[in-house]
């Protein structure tokens, strides 16, 4: 109820601290410096905001817990007198002390303090967002009709089954990092950066990866991660840019996927090269007895290779026949993995 002495509500005016307090410090029983600070910036003047925390916080505050007691109604009162006095110095209108009291007091009583509210586009952008038949590419596999995400099963880029691929990653993470003492340093060149990258976090990244399953949501999580080291050691931040092109012609290296490549060939044609009986060639021809489930056929290694040699038009016994020949089998591989 509002009192002729301070003409506002004061048990209002104490109801909406402790609910705003409530949000910031888990306590309804005081306001920090911090907690003032958010008060006064969502509610009060912005010629204000210094003196808050310059004067009239300090002034009011209990000296032992650095706080407001809200439960005290007299130390809420000095609050709200003390930053009416500050606002009357600012304004410059010392006769109006006690209408800048209540002005202030009902700016808190007022406000919704603590809540976030949407900014609604004036150019229908909310209607978008919930209008399902207006997603493209990954919003329309992001969400379903109904306009509710679907969370991690909605990423194109999800690596499923890819356990060996994350702990690659986290082991060339730190390797890189290990050596961001040289990644930092003005006194090594860029191109023996790259070497030492070449050979110490893209070996680690990569290893044994001639007989990975690749998928594109695989490459995509390994390009993500040389395209961001290569960055860091070229210094680009943002809001620097660098396109990924300029990024692989600035460093002499190329997308993880032709790496990959590159390495699952090199590997098929040392296989290749063994003899009839041996495991390793047997795996790679062998085809398992029965019949496989229903549905699109998984994504395997042997797909994937079968898939490449189809663009090309060869066939098992043709790369055979190119394994034998070292300088034909290069050029080929080469220009494969140039395509």
């Amino acid at each position: 109820m509002a009192s002729s002495e301070t003409d506002y509500d004061v048990a209002a005016l104490t109801a909406k601290l402790k609910s705003f307090a409530l949000t910031q410090t888990k306590s309804d029983s005081k306001m920090d410096s911090k907690t003032v600070g958010k008060m006064a910036k969502e509610c009060w003047p912005k010629a204000l905001h210094p003196r808050v925390d310059s004067s009239v916080f300090p002034k009011v505050m209990d000296k032992t817990t650095k706080s407001i007691n809200l439960n005290n109604e007299t130390q809420v009162k000095m609050f709200i007198s003390e930053a009416a006095k500050q606002y009357d110095d600012v304004t410059k209108k010392t006769k109006e002390f006690q209408k800048h009291e209540k002005l202030l007091a009902e700016k808190i009583i007022a406000a919704d303090l603590g809540i976030k509210k949407a900014a609604v586009s004036k150019t229908g952008g909310v209607d978008k967002m919930t209008d399902t038949s207006k997603y493209t590419g990954a919003h329309k596999e992001r969400f379903d009709e109904s306009g509710k995400g679907k969370g991690a099963d909605g990423r194109t880029d999800k690596v499923e089954n890819s356990g060996y691929v994350e702990s690659r990653i986290a082991k060339a993470r730190a390797a890189f990092a290990s050596l961001r003492n040289i990644w930092k340093s003005t006194a090594i060149s860029i191109k023996i950066k790259i070497r030492i990258f070449k050979s110490n976090i893209i070996g680690v990244l990569l290893y044994g990866a001639e007989s990975w399953k690749v998928t594109k949501g695989i490459v995509h999580r390994l390009d993500v991660f040389q395209t961001k080291c290569l960055r860091r050691i070229l210094k680009v931040f943002w809001p620097n840019t660098i396109s990924n092109k300029d990024l692989y012609q600035r460093t002499s290296t190329s997308p993880i996927s032709e790496m990959i490549k590159m390495r699952r060939w090199k590997w098929i044609r040392h296989v290749h090269r063994m003899a009839a009986t041996s495991i390793p060639k047997i795996a790679m021809r062998w085809t398992p007895a029965g019949k496989r489930n229903r549905g699109r056929p998984k994504e395997t290694w042997r797909r994937s290779v079968e898939k490449e040699m189809k663009e090309c038009g060869w066939t098992w016994g043709r790369i055979q026949n190119m394994a034998a020949d070292r300088q034909r089998w290069r050029s080929s591989v080469k220009a494969l993995c140039a395509s």
